[in-house]
């Protein structure tokens, strides 16, 4: 079939590279345009970009779709489907009717559980024990659309997002490939979402990433793995922020927000948190072991 293939981030490339390496024929490829980022701002090409240009794929980049260039553009190549993976723009109606066969996309989440724009960060923050991908037809409402296919993953008590997010994108892969593959009759087999069955998952607020020593030690777990590696759950220690990428509950009840121990144990609402990897404000990320052979940290020592 002849793709247009829509997506920006690192999590979109096992889709595209899949679809680059069967027998399919990647027309062109829309991703958002160079942002300014990293050190010095420089201008710096979306993943998605990058894998267009080294492998001689026409890359578009427009702020905003339109009906009158991109809509015509779609139908005037004779794209047979759309393939849309974390693109990041809203498609208008006439973006999604300009294929032959309209759009499809992979979430991270089985729907209709976590629609929306943080679905992996908001299965761990709630405690989740499965999640996965689903294959959907895309329609003018926010990820809506029929199911064509789901694939699921267990959710352990060590899993954090930067892993999850990996696992789920390569699950989007296969699962989008064998959804191609079985593609018959001009047809998809579809099923509506139940929508007794919806939550969302919105955006992830700077404020969420703060440790708030009172809530539970299993909801200050999660909030680490949830956040870990980007943006980090952090509190703030002798007036810095300290990003804490990894640890564990320990049930074991100490001072709320208080270092209990030469392993930098803190007390929680309830019991207390360990941190295994941290990264103090305008540091590398180092295990908690180097960190505390250099950081004045007591015993008694307030987080907040």
């Amino acid at each position: 079939m002849r793709i247009i293939f829509m997506g920006t981030p690192s999590f979109s490339l096992p889709a595209l590279s899949a679809l680059h390496q069967s027998k399919n024929t990647i027309c062109s490829i829309y991703t958002q345009p160079p942002k300014n980022s990293g050190r010095g701002h420089k201008l710096n090409q979306s993943a998605v970009h990058k894998f267009g240009i080294l492998n001689n794929i026409e890359v578009k980049t427009p702020k905003k779709l339109t009906k009158e260039i991109d809509a015509a553009y779609i139908k005037k190549i004779k794209a047979d489907i759309g393939v849309v993976v974390a693109y990041g723009l809203i498609l208008p109606k006439s973006i999604l009717t300009a294929p032959l066969f309209g759009c499809i996309n992979i979430h991270a989440s089985i729907l209709p559980r976590w629609r929306g724009a943080a679905p992996i960060q908001r299965a761990i923050l709630e405690g989740d024990q499965k999640t996965g991908i689903t294959i959907m037809r895309m329609n003018s409402e926010l990820d809506a659309g029929n199911i064509i296919s789901c694939a699921e993953v267990k959710i352990n008590p060590i899993t954090n997002f930067s892993k999850l997010e990996k696992i789920l994108s390569e699950m989007g892969a296969v699962e989008l490939m064998k959804v191609l593959n079985s593609f018959s009759g001009n047809r998809f087999n579809e099923t509506q979402q139940n929508e007794k069955f919806v939550t969302y998952a919105n955006k992830i607020e700077k404020k969420e990433s703060k440790i708030i020593w009172s809530n539970s030690s299993a909801y200050i777990d999660r909030q680490v793995r949830a956040f870990s590696i980007y943006p980090g759950a952090w509190s703030l220690l002798n007036g810095k922020r300290l990003k804490i990428l990894e640890g564990e509950a320990i049930s074991q009840p100490y001072f709320q927000g208080e270092v209990s121990d030469n392993l930098f144990t803190i007390g929680c609402g309830d019991f207390s948190y360990r941190p295994s990897l941290v990264q103090l404000e305008g540091k590398k990320v180092m295990k908690v072991a180097e960190f505390l052979r250099g950081a004045e940290v007591n015993i008694g020592t307030k987080l907040g």
